[in-house]
């Protein structure tokens, strides 16, 4: 659930899909609600590899997000997505948690 004029969502909602442009936080795409399972260790990890998208700063302070767009091509297409406009690598999430 977004709330009205607020393109960022937040990390308490039920995050039974992703809305449909915006920013979302770390936080909301991690376990146990997020649609992502993986670590936060794991997805800078894919963030490095270049294919994760890298968080964009929002507004004037540290606060980062990531664009919605981005995240939906990446779960569509985990082994292809490449957010980063780099080439295709043998690097392919595994969408499994570090242990």
């Amino acid at each position: 659930m977004m709330m009205s004029g607020n393109p960022i969502t937040k990390s308490n909602s039920s995050f039974g899909e992703l809305p449909s442009t915006g920013f979302v936080r770390m936080k909301a795409l991690l376990p146990p609600h997020g649609p992502i399972p993986a670590s936060r260790a794991t997805i800078y990890a894919w963030i490095r590899a270049g294919v994760f998208p890298s968080p964009v700063s929002i507004g004037t302070g540290r606060i980062k997000g990531f664009r919605v767009e981005d995240v939906r091509a990446f779960l569509q297409h985990p082994s292809t997505a490449q957010p980063n406009g780099r080439q295709a690598n043998s690097i392919k999430p595994s969408m499994s948690r570090d242990r």
